[in-house]
């Protein structure tokens, strides 16, 4: 899940860890799910629904981008699904 997060979010990861434990669920989640998807039409998917928890996620999640970058994740998705059809 590192490889995903925002910059400032992986130098912080750690510090927002101790005060707010389970902060970064939805983004492992996601990243499970994304893992588990066996073609393009499955990681699209996929992505979108972690946007629409974003949209509703709180402060940290939403303005200051204290989570896994959705965009990253879905570069490294179709790096790994580029040989999978569709």
């Amino acid at each position: 899940m590192a490889a995903c997060l925002y910059l400032h979010a992986k130098c912080l990861a750690p510090i927002l860890q101790i005060f707010r434990p389970k902060h970064f669920e939805d983004d492992l989640k996601f990243v499970r799910h994304l893992g588990q998807t066996t073609g393009r039409w499955d990681a699209q998917s996929e992505i979108l629904i972690f946007q629409d928890v974003n949209r509703g996620g709180n402060y940290l999640r939403r303005v200051l981008r204290f989570r896994a970058s959705g965009f990253k994740a879905s570069v490294m998705a179709g790096q790994i699904l580029e040989s999978v059809p569709d």
